[in-house]
Parts: C-alpha cells; structure tokens; sequence
C-alpha cells in the first residue's frame, strides 16, 4: 500500500510521481521531498494556476495506531491578475 498524492489519478497522464511507500514504513518519523513544477500545474486546465515552482516536504510519523502527517510547502506560483 502507498500513499497516493495523485489527487485520486487526475495526474496519471503526467510524468510526476507523489508516492509515499506506505506499506512496510516502520514506526517512527519518515520525511519526503518533492519537487513540483509546472507540469503538475498543466494537469489542473481550469485551475487559476497554471506555473510554479514549489517544494513540499513532508513528515509521516507513524504509530501502531495509526499516521501523522505534516505538510510544508514553499515555493512560487503565477495566477493571473484582474
């Protein structure tokens, strides 16, 4: 089993991958990095943005009962401006 941070398959078209091997994760802190540009952006037509540059760095923490996770994310995005 993975986490999956596919957004439900949306970006399956993509060459991105966001997956956490969740299966076989001892307890304990684990911490990810990933890197996500504008090819994430392309994915999302009707989103207001549609490049950045960001850097989401991720902390699972799991327990025997259960996981704790914690997001941080840092970057630059272009929206367009009324």
């Amino acid at each position: 089993m993975a986490l999956n941070f596919t957004f439900a398959g949306i970006l399956k078209h993509t060459y991105v991958d966001y997956n956490i091997p969740y299966k076989g994760l001892k307890d304990g802190k684990h911490q990810y990095e990933f890197h996500v540009d504008d090819a994430f952006f392309e994915a999302f037509p009707e989103s207001e943005i549609h490049k950045g540059k960001l850097t989401a760095l991720i902390e699972l923490i799991k327990r025997p009962t259960g996981i704790e996770s914690h997001f941080d994310i840092d970057g630059m995005v272009t929206v367009p401006c009324d």
